[in-house]
Formats: structure tokens, C-alpha cells, sequence
């Protein structure tokens, strides 16, 4: 049963999509001729994470992470490395075996390297392009900061200067609030005092 589509006349050259790829679709994607280990080689499932507009292939590029559908190695705890992540589903039609991305291979390529997907009957040779859940896909961010420790150190650095900021912000809201609340009771402290030390009327 065919779960991709790897048409006999499949080029790598030649564009074969129908519509400008987005973010949370899934293509076979043809990776580079000369591709050594352990850079990603051959014929590999990809999550898109920066799509294209158009279908100019000689303009257009889009950026996707390769999923396998091969275990990766866990590590002497037990746990994958923070930049892989087990997809809750496995995007290939009819698939049941578990597929992990694997967000530290973060490749660019053009439009014709990639292929849609056929139907999971596989009978009518309809092409399909399946997506990754938003939660999948949120998680796939966040291993492609795990991958990249100068992009992670930027968030948390960015996170921590906007709170900081807000913070201050915060403070300096508050002590303008008390100085205004001690006005306002000077105020009404001197009216009550000129109230009762008011000479009586004769």
C-alpha cells in the first residue's frame, strides 16, 4: 500500500505541489544528493515551519523540520533530548508507527523538493497533505529552541527584560496611587479640622 507519493515521474527539479505550502503541513521531502551522515539524506516526511506565498519556485523556499519514523536514541536518563519531539500521531496516511520530529535539523529547501502525500487507501491515487496538531506543533517550536541555545537564551533574555519592565512599571504605578491616596487625605483630614475649628455662628 503506497503512503506517499514518489510518482515514477517525481523530479526534485520540478515543481508537483498544487498551492504555496504553510506552517503544519507535512510533505515528503527529496533532501539533498550529497547529504552526509548525520545530516539528514534520501526521502524524509517534514513538518513546514515557514511557509511560501506563491508557487515561484525560482523565488520560493520554505524552512521544515524532518520527521523519522525511526525511535531516537534516549538519553542515560531515559528521556529523548529536549530537541525531539514524539508527534501524537504519525502525519503518513494509515501509518500507526510512532514518528518523531527532530527539531535541531532545521533545513531550507525549494518548492519542488516537495511531494504530497497519497490517501491512505492508496487505491484511487488521491494526493493529500496532511498537518500536524496545533499542540504538535507548538511543541515543535519549542524544540527547535531547545536545538538552538542562542535562540532559547534570547527568549528567556527577552523574558526576563519584559518583566522586569513591567515590574517597574507595576512599582511605579503603586507609589503614584499612595501619593495620590495621601493627598486626598491630607486633604480630607484639613477639611475636617477647618470644619470643626470654624467659629460658631452668634
Amino acid at each position: 500500500m503506497p503512503l506517499r507519493g514518489a510518482l515514477p515521474n517525481w523530479d526534485t527539479k520540478k515543481i508537483s505541489i498544487k498551492s504555496p505550502p504553510g506552517p503544519r503541513e507535512v510533505y515528503w521531502i527529496g533532501t539533498f544528493v550529497d547529504s552526509l551522515e548525520p545530516e539528514f539524506t534520501g526521502y524524509h516526511q517534514g513538518v513546514i515551519i515557514s511557509g511560501a506565498k506563491t508557487l515561484n519556485d525560482a523565488t520560493e523556499c520554505v524552512v521544515f523540520v524532518p520527521v523519522t519514523s525511526v525511535e531516537p536514541a534516549k538519553g542515560p536518563r531515559g528521556n529523548l533530548p529536549p530537541y525531539i519531539h514524539k508527534l501524537s500521531s504519525n502525519p503518513s496516511p494509515g501509518d500507526t508507527r510512532g514518528s518523531w520530529a527532530i527539531c535541531n535539523h532545521v533545513m531550507t529547501v525549494r518548492l519542488s523538493r516537495l511531494e504530497r502525500f497519497y490517501s491512505s487507501d492508496g487505491i484511487d491515487k488521491r494526493l493529500i497533505t496532511p498537518k500536524v496538531s496545533h499542540a504538535d506543533f507548538e511543541a515543535i517550536l519549542d524544540c527547535i529552541a531547545n536545538g538552538m541555545v542562542v535562540i532559547r537564551n534570547r527568549f528567556k533574555s527577552l523574558e526576563s527584560a519584559a518583566l522586569a519592565k513591567q515590574q517597574e512599571a507595576h512599582t511605579a504605578e503603586i507609589e503614584k496611587l499612595k501619593a495620590e491616596q495621601a493627598v486626598a487625605i491630607d486633604r480630607a483630614v484639613e477639611e475636617v479640622l477647618d470644619e470643626l475649628t470654624r467659629p460658631s455662628a452668634a
